[in-house]
C-alpha cells in the first residue's frame, strides 16, 4: 500500500511510492511554478536555481555574462609587485612625495612614512607608470595586501586613481579610502565627484594585515576587504553606475595608486601604510598576450632588473665603454650584455667572460644578437676569428666553474686589412627552447679567439643584445 502525508494546511499530499521506496519531490518557485524541467520541456518562462561555489570558504554565486554564458574570469596579469629588495622599481612606479619617505625590505615590504613624521601637508604617493585601459566587458581588478596604521588627520587611498599630486583630488578612480576622521570606505570618483560606500573602520584592527580588492566592471565597482586568517569577507560593497552618469569613469585609462598624506591639521601620532603586494589584472577578455609581452608590461623583461628597475646592459649615455680586461675567471662587464670594447690580443683557445651577470630572478634567454666592428688600426698579420657562446647556471662568475652549461652561438671574422669602422657579419640567434638560468646563478657571454694578432693600437668593439624575461 502507499502512505499519504498531508501538508496540514490543505488537502495537498505527498505520496511515498511503494515501488521505489522514495519520497518524490519537485522544486517550485514562490508562485508554485515548477522549476525542474525535464529534457525536451519548453517552458514559457524558464526558471532555475542560482549556481553557487566556494571562494576562500565563502559562498559566491557563479558569474554570467549578458548572453547567459558562464564568465570564466580569464585573468590577464597586467602588473605585479611584491616590493622585494630595498629599492622601489622606477620602471613600475612613479613616486611623488613631499618630506614624507618610505623604506622597503624583502621581509617587511614597503613602509610608507617610515620616519613617522606628523608634519602637516606632507605625503607619499605611488602611481603605476603604466595606465590601465577599461573597456566594456573587460573588468579591471586591483588587489593588494596591506596594514593600515590609521590616525586621525591622515588620509590613505589605494586602488585606481589619477591624482596628480600626493594630496591632490582624484578626477576619476575607484579606491579604498581612510578619511581624516578615521572612516574606511570605498569611493567611486567620476569627473571629480565622489560616491562613497559604508564605513568599515569598526571591523578593522591597526595591527592586522588585510587583503583588499577593487573590481571595476561596466556598471558597478565592487570593493572587498578580507580577513585572510579566518577567510571572512569583512566587507563586500558595490557602488552602482548612476542612471544620470555617462559611464563609470570620466577617463578610459587610469593608473593604480597608493598614497598616505597628512592634512593641514597635524595628526597626534604618525600614520603608516605598510604594503606587501600589489596586483592588477584584466578579467574575462582574452587579449592573447604572449608571456614575453606580459613580462615586459610588468617590468620583467631583460632590459631592467626586476626588483630595482636598473638597466641591465652596458650602454652609458654618450660614452664609450671602458676597455675590458679579458679573463676566463672574471667578467669584463658585470651586465646582461650591452656595448663592449677590448684591445686586440694574440690568438688562443682561452674562453673569455666578456659579460657575466648574476640573475636576480629566474631568467629565460630567448635570443641573442652580436655585432662586432674594428677600430683603432687595421687588422694585421692574421685575421681575427671570434667564436661566441653562452654559459648558464654558473654558481660563480668564473667560466672554470664545473656547473657551467655551454651553448655555441656562432662565429665572426675580421679579415687581414679590415680597416677601422668595418664590421664583421652579424650573428642573430633565436632559441626555440629558451636558455634558462636560475635565481642567483650566473649567465655569461663567452668569447674565444683562436686566431688573432695582438696589435696594441687595434681595439675591437661591438655590442651583444640579449633578449629574454625574468620571473618564470
Amino acid at each position: 500500500m502507499s502512505i499519504q502525508l498531508g501538508s496540514g494546511a490543505s488537502a495537498d499530499v505527498a505520496t511515498v511510492d511503494p515501488a521505489s521506496k522514495a519520497l518524490r519531490v519537485s522544486l517550485y518557485d514562490a508562485a508554485g511554478n515548477l522549476i525542474s524541467p525535464a529534457l525536451g520541456d519548453q517552458p514559457a518562462t524558464p526558471r532555475g536555481l542560482i549556481a553557487m561555489g566556494l571562494n576562500d570558504g565563502t559562498v559566491m554565486p557563479a558569474r554570467m555574462d549578458r548572453l547567459g554564458s558562464l564568465a570564466s574570469a580569464m585573468n590577464q596579469p597586467l602588473m605585479h609587485d611584491s616590493f622585494e629588495g630595498t629599492v622601489t622599481s622606477p620602471v613600475r612606479w612613479l613616486i611623488t612625495a613631499t618630506t614624507m619617505a618610505a623604506a622597503q625590505t624583502t621581509i617587511g615590504g614597503l613602509v610608507i612614512n617610515s620616519a613617522n613624521i606628523t608634519t602637516i601637508t606632507t605625503g607619499y604617493m605611488l602611481k603605476t607608470t603604466r595606465l590601465f585601459t577599461k573597456m566594456q566587458r573587460q573588468p579591471l581588478q586591483f588587489k593588494c595586501r596591506n596594514r593600515l596604521n590609521r590616525v586621525n588627520n591622515s588620509v590613505m587611498e589605494f586602488g585606481f586613481g589619477d591624482a596628480a599630486t600626493f594630496n591632490g583630488l582624484n578626477t576619476a578612480g575607484a579606491y579604498w579610502q581612510v578619511t581624516p576622521g578615521g572612516a574606511v570606505q570605498p569611493v567611486l570618483t567620476y569627473n571629480s565627484v565622489d560616491l562613497t560606500g559604508a564605513d568599515i573602520s569598526g571591523s578593522l584592527t591597526n595591527t592586522n594585515y588585510y587583503t583588499w580588492d577593487v573590481i571595476v566592471d561596466d556598471d558597478e565597482a565592487v570593493f572587498i576587504c578580507q580577513d585572510s586568517a579566518t577567510n571572512v569577507i569583512i566587507s563586500r560593497q558595490a557602488i552602482q553606475l548612476p542612471v544620470t552618469q555617462q559611464r563609470l569613469w570620466s577617463v578610459t585609462q587610469i593608473p593604480a595608486m597608493i598614497r598616505l598624506y597628512n592634512t593641514g591639521v597635524a595628526p597626534s601620532s604618525a600614520a603608516n601604510l605598510i604594503l606587501t603586494d600589489v596586483f592588477v589584472a584584466s578579467l574575462d577578455a582574452t587579449l592573447n598576450l604572449t608571456a614575453g609581452e606580459l613580462s615586459a608590461a610588468m617590468g620583467r623583461s631583460g632590459l631592467e632588473n626586476p626588483f630595482t628597475g636598473v638597466q641591465t646592459a652596458t650602454f652609458a649615455n654618450s660614452a664609450a665603454p671602458a676597455n675590458a680586461t679579458l679573463s676566463n675567471t672574471a667578467a669584463g662587464y658585470v651586465t646582461l650584455g650591452g656595448l663592449f670594447s677590448f684591445v686586440a690580443v694574440a690568438g688562443a683557445v682561452t674562453d673569455y667572460a666578456i659579460f657575466g651577470f648574476q640573475v636576480p630572478a629566474n631568467f629565460q634567454l630567448s635570443g641573442i644578437t652580436i655585432e662586432t666592428w674594428n677600430t683603432g688600426a687595421a687588422v694585421a698579420t692574421t685575421p681575427t676569428l671570434l667564436v661566441w657562446g653562452i654559459a648558464t647556471q654558473l654558481t660563480a662568475v668564473s667560466l672554470a666553474t664545473a656547473a657551467a652549461l655551454r651553448y655555441a652561438v656562432g662565429s665572426q671574422s675580421l679579415p687581414i686589412g679590415t680597416v677601422p669602422g668595418a664590421k664583421a657579419e652579424r650573428i642573430v640567434k633565436n632559441f626555440a627552447t629558451p636558455i634558462f638560468c636560475s635565481s642567483g646563478r650566473f649567465i655569461n657571454v663567452i668569447l674565444r679567439m683562436p686566431v688573432a694578432t695582438a696589435t696594441p693600437s687595434q681595439v675591437i668593439q661591438g655590442m651583444v643584445s640579449l633578449e629574454g624575461k625574468f620571473g618564470v
